[in-house]
């Protein structure tokens, strides 16, 4: 838990796209127009590594077995089936809540990526060079982000905890969890005390921190998609005006 709480400011102080831009970018980036992705690219990166290998490096000098974090498959026939039942139940949560400016404002985190792939949506020419791939890019970063996301929740601490604590170490871990999404939309930071929750006491019974990662993924990618759609919408009703 001490662990916990120092990464956890580490990246929160280090980890952030504005910690890239403001004193890590090349001098000659200062006003470049990609700088804000490049500092999202970074954030998603530094998720991966600060909440993702670095504790799993912080568990390799005790007697370390894969499924003792969550790192194996687990039951994945159980994981799969509950991954596809979740998301179909969420998935029209999300298609709903992304007809609301809250939501559909805030996704995707980049503005600037999120305008660019409404431009593409609604065919119209995007202003940058290569967008798509910048955009496809972004949003494989933002699933290797969930990944050092879902293994520092529900694998370093949920499945570390449970030694001692049983199942209740998923009530520890979700306080920091919920305490991250403040600054989200407050439906969502809400959402998070329920979906913390949740999410720790399927790894559990999953054996494996995968299938959170592959339910956050999905719905995180699928509420972009949306948002992006909205967008587009709100373009070509401009354009035919």
């Amino acid at each position: 838990m001490l662990w916990s709480a120092l990464l956890l400011i580490l990246f929160r102080k280090f980890g952030g796209s504005n910690h890239f831009e403001q004193h890590l970018r090349p001098e000659a980036w200062a006003s470049h127009p990609l700088l804000g992705l490049y500092g999202d690219y970074y954030w998603f990166c530094a998720c991966f590594v600060i909440l993702g290998l670095v504790p799993l490096l912080l568990s390799l000098p005790r007697p370390f077995r894969p499924a003792s974090l969550g790192l194996g498959l687990g039951d994945w026939r159980f994981g799969l089936k509950w991954v596809l039942i979740l998301y179909a139940v969420m998935a029209p949560v999300v298609v709903v809540a992304s007809r609301f400016s809250t939501f559909s404002q805030y996704y995707p985190l980049n503005g600037m990526i999120g305008e660019q792939a409404a431009r593409l949506w609604a065919g119209q020419a995007a202003t940058i060079t290569h967008a798509l791939a910048y955009f496809l890019v972004y949003e494989l970063l933002y699933g290797l982000y969930f990944v050092g996301w879902e293994f520092f929740y529900r694998g370093f601490l949920t499945f570390g905890l449970e030694e001692r604590l049983g199942p209740h170490g998923v009530l520890v871990a979700n306080i920091p969890f919920a305490l991250m999404h403040v600054g989200k939309p407050f439906p969502e930071a809400l959402g998070s005390i329920i979906a913390g929750v949740a999410l720790g006491l399927f790894a559990l019974r999953a054996r494996s921190f995968w299938p959170c990662v592959a339910l956050h993924v999905g719905v995180a990618w699928t509420m972009d998609l949306c948002a992006i759609e909205r967008k587009a919408a709100v373009l070509s009703a401009a354009a035919g005006g």
